[in-house]
């Protein structure tokens, strides 16, 4: 896995607000996309590459 996905995953674990979680997830994405992609599908298309 990415080192900065793992640091990013670390991080999330962190914290307990779910507005902080968001903004390093976006970061993470690097995009600002809505939610209604989900995980998921952007996990799917990354792996297909």
């Amino acid at each position: 896995m990415d080192p900065k996905i793992t640091e990013g995953l670390q991080m999330i674990l962190q914290l307990e607000d779910i507005n902080e979680i968001k903004k390093i997830a976006q970061g993470l994405l690097g995009t600002q996309q809505p939610a209604e992609e989900s995980f998921e599908s952007r996990l799917g298309k990354t792996m297909e590459g």
